[in-house]
């Protein structure tokens, strides 16, 4: 089953409450918990006792957790790195999400090592029952062709696909749909958002804005349903990678229902 959650990132300097208080008034019944634009809610930091506190305040407004973010941290040693990604897909294992949304890398110098997290990470994720999806995030992950290159790199079902059609724009200046039609096969999450298109205000250096969000209930806006409070929305989704498009040596992945808390 598809669901569609709305992020707290419209909401980032008010308090979590206030956050979880507009997405449900606002329709929707799940939320995703980002870690760029917003303070994290959860980091591999937390503790389990943190995280379970986290996930009764989102159930307490009538809203399931079903993604959560990651961004891999190589600044410091390769062991560093994969205990905070080991901690974050712990996370999702022990809170019943069923998707941990990737960044990807922008920095050259950390590829080969971002690559080589993704694949110790991915049968971790495994092994856990959770999956990691990479989104287009600029640098390594610029375009669908370099969201393909990854795939075929890492080599495994638990690492698949968050496409995000703004981020696209946004990096690499276009969302062509044939290079989406590529990766659609391996997408198992997709993030929405408002983005004015590169060469208008808002859509090169000035970022991604969005609208904010209501005081007291949904927005006005007229092309979401639900209404979306000028949101992002990530969605996961079952996909199935076809013999003829699967990137070489990826295995299938296998169909499962999104869990739910």
């Amino acid at each position: 089953m598809s669901r569609i959650a709305c992020t707290v990132r419209p909401w980032t300097k008010l308090p979590l409450s206030r956050a979880l208080t507009g997405i449900a008034r606002s329709g929707f019944d799940a939320v995703a918990l980002p870690v760029h634009g917003v303070e994290e809610v959860l980091t591999p930091a937390s503790t389990a006792d943190e995280a379970a506190a986290i996930r009764d305040e989102i159930a307490g407004h009538g809203l399931d957790l079903v993604v959560l973010s990651h961004a891999a941290t190589l600044d410091g040693t390769d062991a560093d790195a994969l205990a905070a990604l080991r901690a974050q897909l712990t996370h999702c294992a022990r809170l019943g999400v069923d998707t941990l949304v990737d960044m990807g890398t922008t920095v050259p110098e950390h590829y080969d090592r971002y690559l080589e997290l993704m694949r110790a990470g991915a049968r971790i994720a495994h092994d856990l029952g959770v999956r990691i999806a990479v989104k287009p995030h600029g640098g390594l992950t610029r375009t669908c062709a370099d969201l393909l290159s990854v795939l075929e790199r890492v080599d495994h079902p638990a690492y698949r696909v968050r496409l995000d059609p703004g981020n696209l724009v946004h990096h690499a200046g276009a969302a062509p749909v044939d290079d989406m039609a590529s990766v659609a096969p391996y997408v198992i999450a997709v993030g929405v958002r408002d983005h004015p298109g590169r060469g208008r205000p808002g859509g090169d250096d000035g970022g991604m804005p969005h609208r904010p969000p209501p005081a007291t209930g949904p927005s006005t806006c007229r092309a979401c349903t639900p209404p979306c409070a000028g949101t992002a929305s990530t969605a996961p989704a079952q996909s199935r990678a076809s013999p003829r498009n699967r990137p070489p040596n990826a295995s299938t992945p296998k169909q499962r229902a999104p869990a739910t808390p």
